[in-house]
């Protein structure tokens, strides 16, 4: 299943919003410039849908693309990225 996720930099978020509830990844940019994504959150009237994993995806395809560092304090980010060794790069 496909879900748009919508970037808010401002709000240093990443959103998914479906059936009127709203998922996301929220991220902050330390002093170093790299990007700590902290925090990601599926309401559980839309989870088992894939949500967080496409949320996630999208947000580590922008680091890359925007030449950026992540840190995945986020325990679901960090297994996505073990687990897609491709996004090791952004580390």
């Amino acid at each position: 299943m496909q879900h748009d996720v919508e970037h808010r930099e401002q709000e240093g978020r990443f959103v998914v919003s479906e059936l009127g509830h709203e998922a996301y990844l929220e991220y902050h940019e330390l002093q170093d410039g790299t990007l700590d994504y902290a925090h990601t959150f599926t309401p559980n009237e839309i989870r088992g849908r894939g949500i967080a994993t496409a949320i996630i995806r999208e947000a580590l395809d922008w680091a890359m693309a925007t030449k950026k560092r992540v840190l995945p304090s986020c325990p679901f980010v960090n297994t996505y990225i073990d687990r897609h060794g491709e996004y090791k790069a952004v580390l």
